[in-house]
């Protein structure tokens, strides 16, 4: 599943602009920039444990880096507001 098809189930029923930063911003509100470093770190981080399956550990990987680009994702989407919208592209 790729970043977009991830929060698409979000958005699907949105008629406006404004109802789909809505929802987003409930989505990621919680990912401020202290986030967006844990989940960078993490990735890079990420190593396979001894006994550890492929599968569980492109698992991790996967997580990981879904959970990093969907925030880099939004954080590019609302980047390009003027100032007179900072508080709605406030990550």
């Amino acid at each position: 599943m790729t970043n977009a098809q991830s929060f698409v189930p979000h958005i699907r029923f949105c008629t406006t602009s404004k109802s789909v930063f809505d929802v987003l911003k409930s989505l990621y509100a919680q990912r401020t920039k202290a986030r967006f470093v844990m989940l960078k770190w993490k990735l890079e981080e990420t190593r396979m444990q001894e006994g550890e399956s492929m599968d569980a550990f492109l698992t991790k990987i996967r997580t990981s880096w879904n959970n990093y680009s969907a925030l880099m994702l939004v954080s590019k989407v609302l980047a390009p507001f003027p100032d007179s919208y900072e508080g709605f592209a406030t990550i």
